[in-house]
């Protein structure tokens, strides 16, 4: 393949939302049509290659198509169609949690588009929320493909941020070769955290959250949400299996199922897997932590570390544009930018709060300085006592999402009404902080006992063991021994609220026989 220069090629207007593998430019074509061009380094430019060649072939609705290719020095570039949209994690950070039906489209329509990259022999090796732009049309696409995998080292160690596990698979995780189930994986990663609000699994950093890809379960989704279908929970559970093998055989039948769902449908779980031993991530781990350690040591050495360098200036406080000229200034440059969870390059006061290298690390010239970026904080609002759906609205209103909401039986609060809120009202948190709703689920019910034929006493304490009081009627009967329960009300089975009364009959024993009433002989009348 003839390699070209891209900017000889495309005009650039402006930048793109960058990826974790990527710089992005805003681009226009000599026929004056829009595009996205990615510059990358990546390990394998040949390999690269082929795979952005291959992908160029695979025309999809879900798919971003990729228009171009090519490599200029060091650094390949691939151009592909812009997205009249936002990816999903900035959907979550302004809706929450996803209603399951719209979680289910979504997650339909970005399984189709895998399956049709499997069909082409590309894997995407890296579907995550930024990676996954749901249209202002509601269209579905994926982007970045191949991307992450050809770019991004395998790094899990315990200096690596946690994000660069939450939608690792446990066979990535192990250091072994990412397969079409990988991509499954992550997607099933992706739908939890879409119906739930919180990712499967999470941690302090890269290699305790790959330790439980390997070894722990997350908890099933319906435990989280419970207004989540059993049908969709079957479909993210099986997608997340452990082993390739448990998981769907192919994306189409991962489409196939969640179709199913949004049409309301049931789908099965799979019969589980057999037990697997779990893996440990440990030995591979250190086996590269080792590595990493020697190869900082040398990139130090290389960039003068050890020496003279440039002191990296302190970026606290300052915002991008700020942070940005500052680096310049210094002959550095601007690395990664990541947002605590909740801000975003939109939102207002958003302000350097970390960095690395740290202020004053001395470092080589043209060395990026990766940060992270925060924001304001808000005010949480009251919401206890409203309705779950206008406590919801306030909360999705006050730029927060509503993390989970649990439910609590309550003798005092009316049903679907909130009882507690965490963080309380008032709380100053940051913008899209998770909130917690406790929502009352209405008194505590409770199925009524069976009693009846026990005596009295027993049915007494049967009753208000399960909660109910008692009141009690009798009545004479000739089938029941006296103090034994005739009857019930509610019957037994009846499920009704602890503390409702259940009234019972008592028998008195045989209606007694009436003595009979002695008749008078009249007097015999005296002969006259």
């Amino acid at each position: 393949m003839k390699e070209m220069s891209w900017t000889s090629r495309y005009r650039m207007i402006g930048e793109a939302t960058r990826g974790d593998a990527a710089e992005a430019f805003r681009a226009v074509d000599p026929r004056g049509n829009e595009v996205v061009v990615k510059v990358t380094r990546p390990r394998d430019p040949q390999h690269f290659l082929h795979q952005m060649e291959a992908a160029a072939k695979v025309d999809h609705p879900n798919v971003a198509h990729v228009f171009d290719w090519g490599k200029e020095g060091g650094h390949c570039w691939v151009a592909r169609e812009p997205v009249d949209g936002v990816d999903l994690r900035a959907v979550m950070s302004s809706e929450g949690r996803l209603s399951s039906e719209a979680a289910a489209i979504v997650g339909e329509q970005a399984a189709a588009g895998l399956a049709a990259l499997h069909a082409a022999g590309v894997l995407h090796g890296g579907v995550a929320p930024h990676t996954v732009l749901r249209g202002f049309d509601g269209t579905v696409k994926l982007v970045d493909v191949g991307l992450r995998a050809a770019v991004v080292p395998v790094d899990l160690g315990k200096a690596a941020p946690a994000a660069l596990a939450w939608y690792t698979s446990p066979e990535e995780a192990l250091g072994q070769p990412p397969v079409p189930a990988s991509d499954q994986y992550a997607l099933g990663a992706v739908l939890y955290e879409l119906t739930t609000g919180r990712r499967p699994f999470d941690g302090p950093d890269a290699f305790s959250v790959a330790d439980m890809q390997v070894g722990a379960q997350p908890p099933p989704p319906r435990a989280l949400a419970g207004d989540i279908p059993p049908s969709l929970e079957n479909v993210v559970l099986r997608a997340m299996q452990k082993q390739p093998e448990a998981r769907y055989t192919s994306m189409a039948d991962v489409e196939r199922d969640l179709r199913a769902v949004v049409m309301g449908a049931h789908v099965p779980l799979a019969p589980p897997p057999a037990p697997e031993k779990k893996r440990p991530v440990v030995p591979w781990m250190i086996a590269l932590l080792v590595l990493m350690a020697a190869a900082a040591v040398l990139t130090a050495w290389a960039l003068g570390a050890f020496g003279g360098g440039i002191a990296v200036p302190d970026l606290a406080g300052k915002d991008l544009e700020q942070a940005r000229t500052a680096l310049e200034a210094d002959k550095l440059k601007l690395g990664k930018v990541e947002y605590e969870e909740g801000s975003s390059a939109d939102t207002p006061g958003v302000a350097v709060v970390a960095q690395s290298p740290k202020s004053g690390d001395k470092v080589g010239e043209g060395t990026a300085v990766d940060v992270t970026m925060s924001a304001d904080l808000i005010e949480v609002p009251d919401v206890v006592g409203k309705s779950e759906a206008q406590a919801v609205a306030d909360i999705t209103g006050a730029e927060l999402k509503v993390d989970r909401v649990e439910r609590e039986a309550s003798d005092t609060v009316a049903a679907g009404l909130v009882i507690k809120q965490t963080p309380q009202a008032g709380a100053e948190v940051a913008p899209g902080s998770p909130v917690t709703l406790v929502v009352s689920s209405g008194q505590e019910t409770a199925s009524v006992p069976d009693v009846v034929g026990a005596s009295q006493s027993d049915a007494e304490d049967a009753l208000e063991s399960a909660g109910f009081k008692v009141a009690t009627q009798e009545q004479a009967s000739d089938a029941v021994p006296a103090g034994d329960v005739i009857s019930q009300d509610p019957s037994a089975g009846v499920t009704a609220a602890k503390g409702a009364t259940v009234t019972l009959v008592i028998s008195t024993g045989p209606t007694p026989t009436p003595t009979p009433t002695p008749t008078e002989t009249p007097p015999t009348a005296e002969p006259t």
